[in-house]
């Protein structure tokens, strides 16, 4: 039961609500990752796509947790903006980068909820890694639009989901709404990685 109302309030509660549930689990220690390094055989396939779009570019990591992303990414881009609505992950998160001292300076961090985050810049890539399905699917069209917006002429939103099974219903909404650019499902595992556009003739 309350594995079933924590997935309602992610989805569904208050800002202040989601905050108490994800600061809950971040004290508890339950998003600890360990750090493979950028040349590790169990490097996360997500990395080469973000180097690929975003290499000399800008990032807006939408659900960033506590950095994982910019820590392991190789050290190739112009700026990256970290957002996630837990004020103790992204505590950690500044922490963490404030001993990368070549990448520090290049690196921002906010806290607030993802659908309703203003960026004060343009980016080459806006990043959904596993938190695109924490928004209600009714909202998902109208936030990708809302974003879109701060996509540079050339950007790419790419999407992380852990089972394209599970999150069909995401798939075929982006693939109904965006332009697919690539579309990557390995044989042996759930996960789908997109890469779409909102130009149709990108």
């Amino acid at each position: 039961m309350h594995k079933i109302l924590t997935a309602i309030i992610k989805r569904w509660g208050t800002k202040t609500a989601k905050q108490r549930v994800w600061n809950s689990e971040y004290e508890s220690g339950k998003w600890t990752y360990r750090r493979y390094g950028q040349n590790n055989e169990h490097r996360e396939p997500i990395y080469g796509f973000l180097e690929k779009y975003g290499n000399g570019g800008s990032i807006l990591d939408l659900g960033c947790g506590s950095g994982m992303t910019v820590l392991e990414m190789k050290n190739t881009f112009r700026e990256y903006v970290g957002v996630d609505v837990s004020d103790i992950a992204i505590q950690e998160a500044r922490i963490a980068i404030s001993k990368e001292v070549s990448r520090a300076e290049r690196v921002r961090f906010f806290t607030s909820d993802i659908v309703t985050f203003v960026p004060d810049i343009q980016f080459s890539i806006i990043l959904f890694r596993e938190s695109i399905y924490y928004v209600p699917r009714h909202q998902i069209k109208g936030m990708v639009d809302r974003f879109s917006s701060h996509l540079r002429s050339d950007g790419v939103f790419i999407v992380r989901l852990c089972h394209r099974e599970k999150y069909k219903g995401i798939v075929s909404l982006l693939e109904a709404n965006l332009r697919i650019i690539e579309k990557y499902t390995p044989e042996d595992s759930t996960l789908v990685i997109i890469v779409c556009s909102p130009d149709k003739n990108f």
